[in-house]
């Protein structure tokens, strides 16, 4: 299970949020983005924790968590907790430990959430028996089937990792007292956390060569709640984050209807503005939510946004469009290596239309803003090297975020 967290880079997590939250928002909300987006400075350690909604908040303490700067609750209260958590990432990355979120924090630490949801291909359970909402690693607990609990059972196909939900319908009152207690003094076990409040308790510890993770919520007579195991000797670290995410998802009566749907409008706009403010172009949620079917047609704003690249574009709108610097020479006919100005075979970049409606924001982004040409340390690059080949980079939809090298096609990919 190789799925520890990786270090993020501000681009990484760019990418990740400007695909991950590209779904057009709904058209209420896209007018205060385009009033507002003068108020969000990414440099400005000003805390932004006034405009974020309770689901931007959870996600960043998930952050927190995946980056294992927090091991408390996700729930959007910013507590000494999560004071503290957010004051110690601020200072490994030499800014000011104001323990306040700033935009840039939020930004990456949401980033490296979603990262590591889709790494882990993080999704509600689907019709649970055990009646709980809840979401689980789905690219690791693959299998699943009802068990003797009233819930389901959902495990890797090796049983290192399982998952067991379970619902009791007849509970008298205070029979969640007499099942804590009954974890809690098991022979067999070593409990190394406990909490217990009026209605609901979390036990945890090892019992034989497995750990667990076990929470239980009594609501008049039925008691609904989970129980997370693993082999001892596997590690810590990714187990940790998978059973706090867990945790945190964990609703066993149904979501609070007072929150809402999850959405993350502030930091779909501070993913664009990462994006594109530094390149002249105001490419907003507002302004390229709804996109068509057609392939873009360059535009004066293309145009302006990057005069010194030139595009190729078929009429076939799921060609998508090419491009290359307007000064790119041709590879030279007799097979050389080296053009005319003695410099390495040029750059070509390439974006593709999603087959995915909900991620045309992206794709459009990336075409308006000519996104491969006005990264700094691409356009260095092009032309300094020898290849054997020209280099393609790509942008497509391709069912991860991620970026990779393909040999043989010559070809950087960005998801």
């Amino acid at each position: 299970m190789n799925f520890a967290p990786r270090r993020y880079s501000s681009r990484n997590v760019i990418f990740a949020l400007a695909l991950l939250l590209a779904a057009p928002l709904p058209a209420m909300v896209q007018p205060a983005f385009a009033q507002n987006s003068a108020q969000f400075d990414l440099d400005n350690s000003d805390s932004i924790e006034g405009v974020l909604n309770i689901w931007e908040k959870r996600l960043s303490q998930e952050g927190l968590i995946v980056l294992g700067y927090y091991n408390g609750f996700a729930d959007g209260a910013f507590g000494q907790s999560s004071r503290n958590a957010i004051a110690s990432y601020q200072r490994d990355h030499n800014r000011p430990a104001s323990g306040k979120l700033s935009a840039r924090d939020a930004l990456e630490l949401g980033g490296a959430a979603l990262d590591l949801r889709k790494q882990l291909q993080w999704r509600p359970i689907d019709k649970s028996q055990a009646g709980v909402t809840m979401s689980y690693p789905a690219a690791l607990l693959t299998q699943r089937q009802d068990n003797k609990l009233g819930g389901e059972t959902l495990q890797t196909a090796d049983g290192v990792l399982a998952l067991k939900t379970a619902r009791f319908p007849n509970s008298g009152a205070g029979q969640i007292d007499a099942l804590f207690k009954n974890l809690s003094d098991d022979q067999g076990s070593k409990v190394t956390y406990q909490l217990k409040r009026q209605n609901w308790f979390i036990v945890s510890g090892t019992s034989g060569d497995r750990k667990f993770y076990s929470r239980f919520e009594q609501r008049g007579n039925e008691i609904r709640g989970y129980d997370l195991s693993w082999n001892a000797n596997e590690p810590s670290k990714v187990i940790d984050n998978i059973s706090v995410l867990i945790s945190n998802s964990f609703y066993p009566f149904g979501d609070n209807p007072a929150d809402g749907d999850p959405s993350y409008p502030t930091l779909m706009q501070l993913a664009d503005m990462a994006g594109a403010g530094d390149k002249g172009t105001q490419s907003t949620a507002a302004d390229t939510g709804g996109g068509s079917s057609n392939a873009p047609a360059q535009s004066s704003q293309q145009t302006a946004a990057a005069p010194d690249v030139q595009t190729a574009q078929s009429g076939d709108s799921q060609d998508g469009v090419t491009e290359q610097k307007s000064n790119a020479l041709p590879p030279p006919s007799d097979g050389s290596l080296v053009t005319s100005d003695g410099k390495g075979l040029r750059f070509v970049y390439h974006y593709f239309p999603p087959q995915d409606p909900n991620l045309r924001y992206a794709y459009q982004w990336a075409v308006d803003t000519h996104l491969f040409s006005n990264i700094p340390e691409i356009d260095g690059l092009d032309g300094l090297f020898v290849t054997p080949r020209q280099l393609h980079y790509v942008t497509r939809q391709c069912g991860t975020i991620n970026a990779f090298y393909n040999k043989e096609n010559g070809a950087v990919f960005l998801c």
